[in-house]
C-alpha cells in the first residue's frame, strides 16, 4: 500500500450552506463605511448569497420607544429568482414600507439583543391588515423578520431607537428556506457595519449621501485631487468643492485625512468588536423542514398582486 496516500490527511471541505454564509458575510462586510444612498439594496444583495430562492428586504429606521412606530429612513431589496419574472423592486419596497405604519412587538430584552421571528410575531398589525402580502406567508419559517439596535448612535434624544430591520420571504416552497441560524449570524456583523456607516448627529437626522456625493467620495478614497474628480465627472472644480464640503459635514470630518479614514470605516477603530446576539424565536425551531406545496396556503413574493391595505384600527 502506498503510504503516502495511507498518511494523508482528510481534506475537509464546506458545504453548500456553509460557503454561502461565508461569502455573504465577506460582501456584508464589504458594504460602505458611510450612509450611502444605496446602502439598504447593496446590503440586501449581500444577504441574497444565502438563498437565491429567498426575497430579502432591509430597512434602517428610527423606532419611537412609546409607540414602538416605525419612520423609515431607507430600505432595499433583493427579489429572489423564482419571483424575478412577476415583481419589479419597486412595488416590493413600496409594500415592504407599508409596514412604518404599525407598531412593531418587542420586548424589553430583544429591543436590546435583537430578535428574529416570524413576520406575524413581530408585525402582528401589519399582517393582520393583509398589507404586508406578500412578504407574510402563513407557514412561519417561510416569511421571517429580524430587528437589531444599532448601537453606536450618536444623537442624545432617546426617545426613538436607530434599528435595521431584516424580512425574508421564501419564494420556492419546493426548496429549503433559510436558515434562522444563518440570519442571525448575517445579522449580527451587518448590524455592526451599519453601526459603523450610518451615524445620527446630534438632532437625531441621518445625513444620508447623494449618488453624486458618493461618486465623488470613492473618487477621493482613490487618491484624486479636485481637479482631476472635476474632470472625471465633467463638472467644475467649484461644484466638486461644494460637493466635498458636504461631504465633511456628513461624515464629521474636519480635513481630507479624516474623510477618507472615516469613509473607509476606521473612525471605530478603538472601539472593541461586540457583535450582536439576536434571540431566534423558539417555535422556528418546530420548522425545519419545507412544508409540502399547497396552492391554497402559499403566499411568496413572486405571487405579487398589489391591493389596497385594510385601515389597521386605531384604539
Amino acid at each position: 500500500m502506498d503510504k503516502t496516500i495511507k498518511n494523508q490527511p482528510a481534506q475537509v471541505t464546506l458545504n453548500q450552506e456553509t460557503r454561502s454564509l461565508s461569502r455573504s458575510i465577506l460582501k456584508i462586510s464589504r458594504l460602505p463605511a458611510a450612509p450611502t444612498f444605496d446602502w439598504t439594496s447593496q446590503a440586501a444583495n449581500a444577504l441574497a448569497i444565502l438563498n437565491p430562492d429567498t426575497s430579502f428586504g432591509i430597512v434602517i429606521a428610527q423606532i419611537d420607544n412609546n409607540t414602538k412606530v416605525c419612520t423609515i429612513e431607507s430600505s432595499g431589496v433583493y427579489i429572489s429568482n423564482p419571483a424575478q419574472q412577476s415583481v419589479e423592486p419597486g412595488q416590493a419596497r413600496c409594500i415592504l414600507e407599508r409596514m412604518s405604519s404599525s407598531p412593531i412587538n418587542l420586548t424589553e430584552t430583544h429591543a436590546n439583543s435583537g430578535y428574529i421571528a416570524p413576520i406575524s410575531t413581530l408585525f402582528p398589525q401589519w399582517v393582520a391588515s393583509k398589507a404586508s402580502l406578500p412578504w407574510s406567508s402563513p407557514h412561519p419559517a417561510q416569511s421571517l423578520a429580524a430587528y437589531a439596535p444599532i448601537s453606536n448612535a450618536t444623537h442624545q434624544d432617546t426617545s426613538t431607537t436607530l434599528a435595521l430591520l431584516m424580512f425574508a420571504s421564501h419564494d420556492q416552497p419546493s426548496t429549503a428556506p433559510t436558515d434562522p441560524s444563518s440570519l442571525a449570524a448575517v445579522l449580527a456583523v451587518m448590524t455592526d457595519k451599519a453601526s459603523m456607516a450610518i451615524q445620527p448627529n446630534n438632532s437625531g437626522s441621518i445625513l444620508w449621501l447623494t449618488e453624486r456625493e458618493q461618486v465623488i467620495l470613492d473618487l477621493l478614497i482613490l487618491g484624486n485631487s479636485v481637479r482631476s474628480i472635476a474632470e472625471t465627472i465633467a463638472r467644475s472644480p467649484h461644484t466638486v468643492h461644494d460637493h466635498v464640503k458636504n461631504l465633511h459635514r456628513k461624515l464629521d470630518a474636519t480635513s481630507r485625512g479624516q474623510l477618507v479614514t472615516r469613509a473607509l470605516g476606521h473612525h471605530d477603530s478603538s472601539k472593541k468588536l461586540q457583535l450582536l446576539t439576536p434571540t431566534i424565536d423558539s417555535q422556528l425551531f418546530h420548522y425545519s423542514n419545507p412544508p409540502t406545496h399547497n396552492p391554497e396556503t402559499h403566499i411568496g413574493i413572486s405571487e405579487l398582486k398589489l391591493t389596497t391595505p385594510t385601515p389597521i384600527p386605531t384604539n
